[in-house]
């Protein structure tokens, strides 16, 4: 696994003529052919062209844990310790808002089997507890919230129930059903639902239905992503922040099978798994027939729990922004989980962690360059509208055969921040690897060294670096001929 680290140093020198002989040859490795014909077939379903461009969003743990102190509960507690008094909606969404997030998924109901909402299907839930007298709804209440800000909304509902006496019988399916049938026909659209495959040992010949729990989801949410246990989002592989070197959307087709990824032995294999350090290589795909597009998502606390703990402290404004990086900037999204305290709200030093991530994050995008563009080859370049490459519609430029460098003309000498990079995913992902160059001093300055791209890459550079008012991307490999949806520059 890697970090998402800053460029802080020239790597090499060129002059304009070696280009030719760095670039001309795809790095050596097939640039068309059957081959790489079928693994840029794999392209996002409508739902994941969606949830592409929501980069970062947040998980909410709250519910009986909170009053219990425990991480996972037993499912013997009682509605009354849900000692829930007061509970402010709008004021929660709008300080995860002010982070930079665009979303929040809520943990509806945890393994413990507490319901947040109004249900039918069982007594252990809020409406047995103090809060409004019975007649709370926390699922409502931040749903509404979530809608006056112009965030997306999306539920956690756990397939284990410790409370459920159907648990580990076929019943329980259909009693899940109609959990998940209320969670998803009563709370507006919903942009994704997050499924685990937590399971009582005691019950190992029971199966969870998830080929229904899909059908449902599809029939009452068409837009929402099912993710982890899930055909749309996958997890990425660990809980710590990290990335893999090349994060690849598209991956072999049983990294989604839910018989698999139940197979928690299935981690400790050689097989490939979504743990493995590589997932979407060349020489890893060449060995499976049926790929898939499955993007991953960065699942992480702001604590060392999932649940607040008093004498848990948050992580620093710097860790959050390195987190950020791993994955924004490295073709995944991120779901950072901010849980509330017993007071139903985020805890203070959580809030000034998150106050400071985000005006980390949206200082660095203050300064954006313009720049006119052209596309070519050492012999060649072609004119570009860098309004198309600028803007965030869903325009694209695509790269032509015998085309490999990308050269962007600033206005002025800059000290650059950070460049963004958007492969047009409608197409399939094909960037593999680029180099970024610097003119100074009419020479070539190597700064940066990069794998793949996909939905977006992030590159970040120093100040130590030298000022620049010209800039080369180099594709030293790709997957047939590059497409682009976006490039940003942004400078200190």
């Amino acid at each position: 696994m890697h970090i998402n680290y800053i460029f802080d140093e020239v790597l090499s020198e060129k002059n304009d003529k070696d280009f030719y002989f760095a670039y001309k040859d795809n790095n050596g490795i097939d640039k068309y052919g059957e081959e790489v014909d079928r693994l840029i077939s794999v392209r996002p379903n409508s739902k994941q062209q969606i949830h592409n461009d929501i980069k970062y969003y947040n998980f909410i743990h709250f519910g009986m844990n909170t009053y219990t102190g425990r991480e996972w509960g037993t499912g013997k507690e009682k509605p009354k310790q849900f000692k829930l008094k007061n509970f402010d909606a709008d004021k929660v969404v709008k300080i995860l808002k002010e982070s930079g997030s665009q979303g929040i998924i809520l943990t509806a109901k945890h393994h413990d089997g507490f319901c947040l909402w109004q249900t039918e299907t069982t007594e252990h839930s809020i409406k047995n507890s103090q809060y409004k007298n019975g007649k709370g709804d926390i699922v409502k209440e931040l749903s509404n919230a979530c809608e006056k800000e112009n965030m997306f909304f999306g539920i956690y509902l756990s397939p284990w129930d410790k409370n459920a006496k159907e648990y580990g019988k076929d019943e329980y399916n259909d009693f899940y059903l109609r959990q998940l049938n209320e969670l998803t026909t009563r709370y507006g659209s919903l942009f994704e639902i997050w499924l685990d495959g937590a399971k009582d040992k005691k019950v190992e010949n029971f199966k969870y239905n998830f080929d229904a729990f899909y059908s449902m989801i599809r029939e009452n949410q068409p837009n929402a992503v099912i993710a982890i246990m899930g055909p749309d989002v996958r997890w990425i592989g660990n809980e710590r922040g990290l990335i893999r070197e090349n994060e690849w959307s598209v991956v072999p087709k049983h990294l989604s099978s839910f018989d698999d990824c139940l197979n928690q032995n299935n981690y400790n294999q050689k097989t490939l798994n979504v743990t493995s350090s590589k997932l979407g290589d060349r020489d890893i795909l060449k060995r499976y027939e049926s790929l898939m597009w499955y993007p991953a998502e960065m699942d992480i606390s702001i604590r060392k729990g999932w649940f607040y703990h008093w004498f848990q402290k948050p992580k620093k404004s710097e860790d959050l922004e390195q987190i950020y990086y791993n994955s924004v900037g490295k073709n995944a999204s991120l779901l950072l989980n901010v849980p509330l305290n017993k007071k139903g709200e985020i805890a203070k030093k959580d809030k000034e962690a998150l106050e400071k991530f985000g005006e980390k994050i949206k200082s660095t995008l203050k300064n954006e360059i313009k720049y006119s563009a052209s596309i070519g080859n050492t012999i060649k370049y072609r004119n570009i509208l860098s309004e198309v490459l600028s803007s965030s519609d869903n325009k694209s430029v695509a790269f032509l055969e015998g085309e490999y460098l990308l050269n962007l003309k600033l206005d002025n000498k800059e000290s650059v921040r950070e460049i963004h990079i958007r492969e047009d995913i409608v197409e399939g992902q094909r960037i593999e690897k680029f180099d970024i160059y610097f003119e100074s001093k009419n020479k070539w300055l190597l700064v940066a060294k990069c794998g793949n791209v996909g939905s977006l890459r992030i590159v970040r550079f120093s100040d130590d670096l030298p000022k620049t008012d010209e800039i080369k991307i180099a594709i030293s490999q790709s997957r047939s001929d590059p497409i682009l949806r976006t490039i940003k520059i942004y400078s200190y």
